[in-house]
């Protein structure tokens, strides 16, 4: 049976660890500013140095916590017009389906897929994180709803191959 466009019920919406997201902001502020408002005011200018870094450290990594929840995506959605990519402190990447080019493994540092789209007559890129659940399905649907989009090997290799009768 081939799975077509209007079978799919859309808007179809993936989250990215919704809980665990909201929690790890709460208590990165809290860590920093417990280092900030309770252990650095009591150091001692005669502790030895690395306890006098530690507080910063643990700031550094508080931040780095915090940075991490609030730019990278939150939510997917797909709907009939455009594949849309949520954050909480970041605006929205809107990509039309009709403007979608390409999906291809990225070679550099990082697990990330390529979506090469239009915007403006100029090509651009997308980095999409392979990091998450259901990535066979989103990448599924986004070939079910634009099959026009070029795919890599790596890419084909993770579609659902359907043969037509």
């Amino acid at each position: 049976m081939l799975i077509k466009k209007d079978d799919l019920k859309l808007p179809i919406k993936f989250e990215f660890a919704k809980y665990t997201r909201y929690i790890s902001l709460t208590l990165g502020i809290v860590v920093i500013c417990w280092s900030l408002f309770i252990v650095i005011p009591k150091l001692y200018s005669d502790a030895h140095i690395l306890i006098r870094l530690m507080p910063f450290l643990v700031i550094f990594l508080g931040f780095d916590v915090v940075q991490k929840n609030l730019f990278s995506i939150k939510k997917i959605v797909m709907s009939d017009e455009a594949l849309q990519f949520f954050y909480i402190a970041k605006k929205r990447t809107y990509i039309k389906w009709e403007n979608l080019l390409k999906i291809e493994k990225y070679t550099g540092r990082g697990k990330f897929f390529l979506f090469h789209y239009k915007n403006n007559d100029k090509t651009e890129k997308y980095f999409f994180p392979m990091a998450h659940k259901d990535i066979i399905d989103i990448l599924n649907f986004i070939k079910i709803i634009a099959p026009h989009i070029e795919t890599d090997e790596f890419v084909s290799s993770l579609l659902i191959k359907i043969e037509k009768p």
